[in-house]
């Protein structure tokens, strides 16, 4: 590779002399040189053998692979061998024992340049300090270790030259520590990631620990990874240049271009020479040179992307329309382009999602999660947010626009409009019908985007009706799922008569049924109602009622306030049938070892004793998990309990003491209370505890 060096010319007068810069042969200069020079030793070792042996291919304009032997526990050693152009003796010792010689870097076509590659096997310390190289050229082979002498400098003996029938090329091979066998296979994979044509492994194995890239976008000179789950990112942008990947280090760049590298598997490839690594080559070096080809590839990748997102806008019938389309693409799609749109352009004007208004009376109407803490009761829900002279506008196909053509009731409207629709976040309502005009040039919405609020639904309250009785505006409890952070989708918007209609009533502040100092789940009492729908039960009307209209249904013998209905539920549930069995099932789940006497039962012989009753009451206690009346007897009494603080069950609960008959049995049977809870419930030995309770009832010891 040619290095960008450049050279300055300096004028001088009167000069003594002039004398080069020379490196000293020492050890400690050759330990830098070899040694020091590489941070990851291993992956030094596979990288540089491993490229110098493709490049050699490449002048031999050999497009075979070469061969690659990996370290195994059988076979600790790690060897490259290449079919290129190998190395004569007089090239062995005057270029490959030279640090800094090379005959790569007159040009662009090889990676190398500096001379250093070959001497890796020095900076890894699992071989000693030794390596072999054989280099086969024209019927030749010469053989050639490299070692450290007593003082660490490196050396190399011409062991030995003799003829062989072997094609050309260069052997490099040396031992390998048995723990670093793994680490060599890892690093390995790696490497060959990224080369071209990947080597034939003749011992061990690399491919499997290869992580194969997919790309969403491959182009010639960059490839973005294919995103994994809905997002980019996970992984450093790289610089690929001579098929060896270089991290690119984000604190050199800004802007536009930083996001880009911020995407995270976005891939530079570059030409041998556009940019310019460290002499280990495990890094870059951020010169202006390198910075600027990096920026260029960048601008690349930015101009394609607003290139693409304006192509698949420019048929769009307005310039709001482009707006929300892009606003669509950077939520889904292309997520990753989010602000990077200002340069998108339709029919040649910018693109923006954001849009600032100035002067222009806007209402803007959002969703927005809430959370109340109150009399020991939480609740969370979704509340509208309202904000009076909004100064920006987010286009978005979840936004809506209108302009305010009523006397009365816009607001209103567009509350309802967003609470009940659940596609729409955001609503921007121009309140002075003068401004609408500019309105729609601020955002180019020149195409009936902005509607009048009278489109809206809209149920103006009504006091009275044609029948006499009174109407008042209520809400019906949906029938369909509904969430606990969602209250107010809940409910939907209805009207009774209350002197001539029936039903129960729900007091609700903020869109949750309030009882007192007690606020219930919309979500739990549309699950009592389903349960008591199953068991035939007819259910009245449920409303739910703002405060201010509670004394009308008071003041009504026709509706029943939800806490008395509710105690009333629980009565009607609460059969003598069903307390029965709620009596021998909450009895039986008092046994402090249930799993003991339910097993052991079969083996026992009947008889009067506390521990035969026990086990017969566990072993034949009924199972009300799928009793329907049970889990809707359960769920009215929760809420009562919630509002009441008492419970109509647990009276039933209270009317045999366990613990009583379980003192006994430990008294009687005193070998059990070593048995019961961790005894190993085998049948063998189920049988062996059971014939000591019968032996000991039968003996009436």
């Amino acid at each position: 590779m040619k290095l960008d060096i450049a050279s300055r010319k300096f004028h001088t007068h009167d000069i003594e002399g002039k004398k080069s810069y020379a490196v000293a042969n020492t050890p400690h200069m050759m330990r830098i040189l070899g040694e020091s020079l590489y941070e990851d030793k291993i992956l030094a070792c596979v990288r540089e053998l491993s490229t110098n042996a493709f490049e050699s291919h490449f002048r031999a304009k050999n497009p075979k692979p070469f061969h690659v032997y990996l370290p195994t526990r059988e076979k600790t050693n790690f060897r490259v061998r290449d079919f290129g152009t190998g190395l004569t003796k007089t090239q062995l010792s005057t270029l490959y024992n030279v640090f800094g010689a090379s005959d790569k870097g007159d040009s662009n076509e090889f990676t190398g340049c500096l001379g250093l590659g070959s001497k890796a096997p020095f900076s890894y310390q699992g071989n000693g300090g030794t390596f072999i190289t054989t280099s086969y050229i024209n019927g030749i082979k010469h053989i050639v270790v490299n070692a450290k002498d007593s003082r660490g400098k490196p050396t190399m003996v011409m062991l030995k030259s003799e003829p062989t029938n072997e094609p050309n090329g260069v052997e490099v091979s040396f031992d390998v520590k048995i723990q670093d066998v793994d680490e060599f296979a890892e690093k390995a994979a790696d490497i060959y990631k990224w080369f071209k044509i990947r080597p034939i492994c003749k011992q061990g194995s690399y491919e499997e620990g290869i992580d194969e890239y997919e790309y969403d976008y491959d182009k010639p000179t960059w490839k973005l990874a294919r995103k994994r789950r809905s997002y980019y990112g996970s992984g450093s942008s790289k610089a690929i240049m001579g098929q060896v990947a270089y991290n690119i280090n984000e604190d050199h760049f800004s802007g536009d271009h930083l996001t880009i590298l911020n995407l995270g598997k976005l891939h530079l490839f570059f030409k041998i020479g556009e940019i310019e690594m460290a002499p280990s080559r495990e890094g870059l070096q951020y010169h202006e040179h390198t910075i600027n080809a990096i920026k260029k590839r960048l601008d690349e990748i930015l101009k394609y992307f607003h290139d693409m997102v304006s192509e698949k806008i420019k048929n769009c019938s307005s310039l709001w329309d482009a707006r929300v389309l892009l606003s669509e693409l950077t939520d889904g799609e292309l997520s990753f382009l989010k602000g990077l749109s200002e340069k998108v352009l339709w029919k040649g004007e910018s693109v923006s999602t954001s849009i600032k208004v100035i002067d222009c009376n806007i209402t803007k109407f959002e969703k927005a999660n809430s959370y109340r803490y109150r009399y020991g009761s939480d609740s969370r829900g979704m509340v509208v947010r309202q904000e009076n002279d909004a100064s920006r506008i987010n286009a978005s196909k979840k936004a809506l626009l209108y302009y305010n053509d009523m006397k009365r009731g816009a607001v209103t409207a567009c509350k309802d409009k967003i609470r009940d629709d659940n596609n729409i976040d955001a609503i921007y309502l121009v309140r002075d019908k003068d401004e609408l005009n500019k309105f729609k040039e601020l955002l180019g919405a020149t195409n009936g985007a902005v509607k009048p609020s009278s489109d809206l639904p809209y149920n103006a309250p009504t006091r009275s009706g044609r029948t006499g009785g009174k109407l008042s505006t209520v809400f019906k409890l949906k029938d369909s799922e509904i969430h606990s952070y969602n209250n107010r989708n809940a409910w939907d918007s209805t009207s009774v008569e209350i002197d001539n209609e029936t039903g129960v009533y729900c007091p609700m502040y903020n869109w949750q049924i309030e009882v007192g100092n007690t606020y219930l789940q919309n979500y739990d009492v549309q699950e009592l109602i389903k349960c008591l729908k199953k068991l035939g039960i007819n259910v009245p009307k449920f409303i739910g009622i703002r405060r201010n209209a509670t004394k009308k249904f008071v003041n009504s013998s026709n509706w029943t306030r939800i806490d008395k209905w509710l105690e009333n539920q629980v009565d009607k549930l609460l059969t003598e049938d069903l307390k029965k069995i709620i009596f021998e099932n909450q009895r039986a789940l008092r046994v402090s070892d249930k799993a003991f006497y339910k097993n052991i039962f079969p083996y026992l012989s009947e008889s009067e004793s506390d521990v035969y009753k026990l086990a017969k009451m566990v072993a034949n206690a009924p199972d009300i998990a799928d009793n329907e009346r049970w889990n809707a007897c359960t769920q009215a009494n929760r809420l009562c309990l919630r509002i009441t603080g008492k419970s109509k069950i647990d009276t039933i609960l209270n009317t045999d003491d366990i613990a009583k008959m379980e003192e006994r049995i430990n008294k009687d049977y005193p070998l059990l209370k070593h048995v019961n809870c961790s005894y190993s419930h085998s049948k063998e030995r189920l049988k062996d505890v059971a014939d000591y309770i019968n032996l000991i009832d039968k003996v009436g010891v």
